[in-house]
């Protein structure tokens, strides 16, 4: 039966401005939103970029380190974006990067799937001209 991932965030636009600042700069946590932590809520048990997460809810955040991506995924959840606590890491996920030609005005996050076959698909996160994305999918 079909089941509902949720990804809840809140939205930044570039509005002119170079986005995302955060990212471009080594070892700087991102909350991957804005305003309160992004939350991932899942009812069943995904891997994503190969790693396990259980059924259940967590935040979101992005670093770059020596010049590479990872989605973090925290479990803690509820408070400020800007509130993170590394001791609560679930796993650093690598996120593959890529440098859009046309930017990408307001963030946009989603689990994009597959077609047809089982549960799977891409991750992604696009904000200005940075795509980043890892596989998921839901054994």
């Amino acid at each position: 039966a079909p089941k509902l991932v949720t990804i809840d965030y809140g939205q930044p636009h570039a509005r002119g401005r170079a986005v995302p600042t955060e990212l471009a700069v080594d070892d700087t946590i991102w909350r991957t939103g804005a305003n309160s932590s992004t939350t991932l809520t899942t009812p069943v048990d995904l891997m994503i970029g190969g790693a396990k997460v259980p059924a259940g809810a967590y935040s979101l955040y992005s670093v770059r380190e020596k010049g590479k991506y990872f989605l973090i995924i925290n479990s803690n959840t509820g408070q400020w974006g800007t509130e993170y606590d590394k001791a609560r890491d679930l796993v650093r996920v690598p996120l593959r990067a890529r440098t859009t030609a046309e930017p990408t005005e307001s963030l946009a996050i989603a689990f994009v799937p597959a077609t047809g076959g089982p549960a799977k698909g891409v991750l992604t996160i696009a904000w200005g001209k940075l795509h980043l994305s890892a596989d998921w999918s839901a054994p």
